[in-house]
């Protein structure tokens, strides 16, 4: 079991590290933006440069094939095309475009943009509801990952839904990272069983947390699981 509040410092001290640097390079990001605001601008704010972006990433296509993707017309996409090809982003290759190394590095990072804002935006109100300051940036960067996810919530006439819910999804889990802020002494006991069954566990808790499991009823249990090499905390 690894050293709970070691762990918590250097996530909490990581992610400040990531904030800080994310602040300093903001300020590089806005002269940046200020001096190449025009190419920028004409790559996000074009549906058609989007699309035709990220069809590309995956395959190269022919003009057709763009037009039936986009749902547009010749006329319409080829000084679209025009302009990607002179900013070295495409390029035609026996009668169809594909992207440039550049390209490539371009439409990942619009692919990235387009998730992220999906995945956001797909669940606005679960994450406009919900505290998502504890959580790392690593984790909230990957908010996109939960595109095709379902809330749950408990209801009036299921008031444990989630929980239940979250012990059926535990239950035929081949292993377990996740992420808490609260504790019971029903989950623990049952985290410590699949613990004990070879299920590998890692959790990452907050100091609330951390101070619970250091009594009883989760002393005993955490006691005992300290010589699996699979479970940490």
């Amino acid at each position: 079991m690894g050293t709970s509040g070691g762990r918590h410092d250097e996530m909490i001290s990581e992610q400040n590290m990531y904030v800080s640097g994310r602040m300093y390079l903001s300020m590089d990001s806005i002269k940046i933006y200020e001096q190449h605001k025009q190419p920028i601008h004409s790559i996000y704010s074009s549906r058609l440069k989007i699309q035709i972006l990220l069809t590309l990433l995956h395959n190269k296509v022919s003009l057709s094939r763009l037009r039936e993707v986009t749902g547009s017309t010749s006329q319409a996409l080829i000084p679209k095309i025009r302009n990607l090809e002179k900013q070295g982003l495409i390029e035609a290759v026996n009668h169809e475009y594909c992207l440039t190394p550049l390209g490539g590095v371009v439409a990942m990072n619009v692919e990235g943009f387009v998730q992220l804002i999906g995945g956001i935006n797909q669940h606005h109100t679960f994450f406009s509801d919900h505290d998502l300051s504890d959580l790392p940036v690593t984790f909230l960067s990957r908010i996109s990952d939960l595109y095709n996810s379902e809330p749950k919530q408990d209801t009036t006439t299921d008031m444990f839904y989630v929980y239940s819910h979250y012990l059926e999804i535990l239950k035929d889990a081949a292993y377990i990272h996740g992420i808490s802020s609260v504790a019971c002494p029903g989950l623990a006991q049952f985290i410590a069983e699949k613990v004990v069954r070879g299920i590998p566990v890692e959790l990452v808790v907050n100091n609330e947390v951390i101070g619970l499991l250091t009594k009883e009823p989760y002393a005993s249990n955490m006691q005992g699981l300290v010589e699996y090499s699979h479970f940490s905390v």
